[in-house]
């Protein structure tokens, strides 16, 4: 018996996802431009804009990749330089935790990355984006568990 595959015949790969969450106060018009010419060419990037790094929760990180993305990655501004004091330094932070949290699910902790950068120099992460795209790449697409078949009928008792 042949193997029926979901995928289209001709139809072209997904694009592989990664979600960008960037500061606000670091996040100048260069910034997007940057990434998107850095990552654009292997994934597709869904930029998510916080007021402040401090912002960004542990949650938020797992739910863009059970959303579909590959990977995650911060754009802070320096810990020296937060706007507002100790954002940099808490996003640091939660984002070990989120690497921790992969690593003990047996997911690379190197699909979350994190930059630091000022709205004036966003030039000097080509280099270092290229690096994380690559590592990314190698780690391949990110497998996730089928979703649960519906019940039919709503699940009700029957009555």
């Amino acid at each position: 018996m042949a193997k029926r595959s979901t995928k289209a015949e001709g139809a072209p790969a997904a694009r592989r996802r990664i979600a960008a969450f960037m500061c606000r106060a670091c996040a100048g018009k260069g910034l997007e431009e940057s990434v998107r010419r850095a990552l654009g060419g292997k994934f597709e990037v869904d930029v998510v804009r916080l007021v402040c790094s401090g912002q960004l929760r542990t949650g938020f990180l797992l739910a863009a990749l059970e959303g579909g993305a590959d990977a995650a990655v911060l754009f802070a501004c320096p810990e020296d330089g937060c706007r507002y004091g100790k954002g940099s330094g808490a996003s640091l932070a939660r984002i070990e935790k989120a690497r921790r949290l992969l690593e003990s699910l047996g997911i690379s902790g190197g699909r979350i990355g994190r930059f630091e950068t000022s709205a004036m120099a966003p030039a000097g992460l080509d280099g270092p984006l290229a690096e994380f795209a690559s590592k990314v790449e190698a780690l391949g697409a990110l497998r996730r568990p089928p979703a649960p078949a519906a019940e039919p009928d709503g699940g009700g008792d029957g009555g």
